[in-house]
């Protein structure tokens, strides 16, 4: 018979430790002896380095794209798809359903139905209802600590305070209308990706884009923040600027705010979370220059908001990973660009960590002119938009249907 284990981790913030054990062959008694794989977001970050190294992956299922132009969900099924193929005698699962749309989950759970007799799951869960079925053993990740360890276990923080944001150092300017497109169609390798798509963005809006796996939300966020070169040619205003008309993606981004979950990986120096706020003014990855005393009180002022005054002076990559994104989100609003994009922000929280996040968004869009696009898989039912783009996917590309909520 083969044996299932789950491990619930709801209200613990960081059990990285616990992951790492397991993923190097640390294993309870009657699953040793295995050929181990891991699904999780480590390792999908190895493979999406890679493919920018090379300009290929082996999880591509053809040559005409590279790994990273799809979207979060596609490349999650991709490494899905090719570990089941392995057959390895134990497959990690570590939160397995983030980013995927809620078509594509049935449609995995049997897939994992239909090896369960060959591989041995290990699933790492914060939702109860994310638990694959066929699993009865469940067991807590407090029940796994070291009692000799100090500090592996390390609870959420408190929701951010009501607040009022400290102002930012230099003004940035823009226009009423951040974004426009007209009519805007995109093909990749012959295939149709977005149709039609006329929205126009304006200042002080806040934006929840949805839409299943495939139907384009990651590459509608790169036509905007990145540098797609799809983007050019296409009628598309960024600042009230025709894409490739002048502007460096540069300039560009430095109106802008940006995070996503994978970001967390880019960080690699021992900054000081303080630091690490203040690199968000110079737009650079960890600080290397010697701050000015504005910019330290600035920083200040933005920990005093989270809560988290007491973290100033630890090191940032050894955080909670729900203290590390909020960090990361006041980052990227700390210069008060005109645009914020937040790519998946919740996923791999927990309940608890999802509540704080959503919290802390929800304030920064009523308490600042900042314009947000929130890109979500799910349903935050905390989040309090005023609008939403949702992609809507068919054979001849995803076409934009805009919701206009009421206050």
């Amino acid at each position: 018979m083969t044996n299932h284990l789950g491990i619930d981790t709801s209200g613990i913030a960081d059990v990285s430790w616990l992951k790492k054990r397991f993923s190097e062959g640390d294993l309870p008694e009657n699953f040793k002896g295995k050929n181990i794989l891991e699904f999780s977001e480590s390792v999908l970050q190895h493979y999406l380095l890679e493919d920018r190294r090379h300009g290929n992956s082996i999880l591509t299922p053809d040559n005409l794209r590279t790994f990273s132009s799809y979207s979060s969900g596609e490349r999650r099924k991709m490494l899905l798809d090719h570990l089941l193929k392995q057959r390895p005698g134990v497959l990690i699962l570590d939160e397995v359903f983030d980013c995927l749309d809620k078509e594509s989950i049935p449609v995995y759970i049997q897939k994992f139905i239909n090896v369960k007799e060959e591989i041995s799951f290990i699933q790492f869960f914060r939702k109860k209802e994310d638990r694959l079925a066929f699993i009865e053993q469940v067991k807590y990740a407090e029940e796994f600590v070291d009692p000799r360890a100090e500090n592996q276990l390390s609870k959420a923080s408190e929701k951010p305070a009501h607040f009022e944001l400290p102002p930012p150092i230099n003004q940035i300017t823009a226009p009423e209308v951040l974004v426009d497109f007209k009519n805007v169609n995109l093909h990749y390798s012959g295939k149709d990706i977005l149709r039609n798509i006329s929205w126009q963005v304006r200042k002080n809006e806040f934006w929840q884009i949805s839409g299943p796996n495939g139907a384009g939300k990651s590459t509608l966020l790169d036509m905007i923040y990145g540098n797609n070169p799809k983007a050019y040619g296409t009628d598309l205003e960024i600042f009230g600027n025709r894409k490739g008309s002048g502007e460096t993606i540069w300039e560009l981004r430095e109106k802008m705010g940006f995070f996503s979950p994978s970001m967390i990986d880019l960080f690699t120096r021992r900054n000081t979370v303080l630091e690490m706020l203040v690199s968000g003014m110079v737009d650079s990855v960890g600080l290397y220059q010697q701050p000015s005393g504005t910019q330290l009180r600035c920083a200040g002022e933005w920990l005093k908001i989270l809560g988290f005054s007491r973290l100033s002076s630890q090191v940032f990559i050894e955080l909670p990973e729900t203290e590390k994104r909020l960090i990361l989100i006041a980052r990227a609003m700390i210069k008060h660009p005109p645009l914020l994009i937040l790519d998946e922000p919740t996923a791999g929280l927990d309940a608890m960590g999802i509540e704080k996040l959503v919290y802390f968004v929800n304030s920064i869009a009523a308490n600042s002119e900042t314009t947000i696009l929130y890109v979500s898989h799910r349903p935050e039912k905390e989040l309090q938009p005023d609008a939403e783009l949702r992609l809507v996917p068919s054979s001849e590309g995803s076409t934009g249907e805009v919701l206009r909520f009421q206050d």
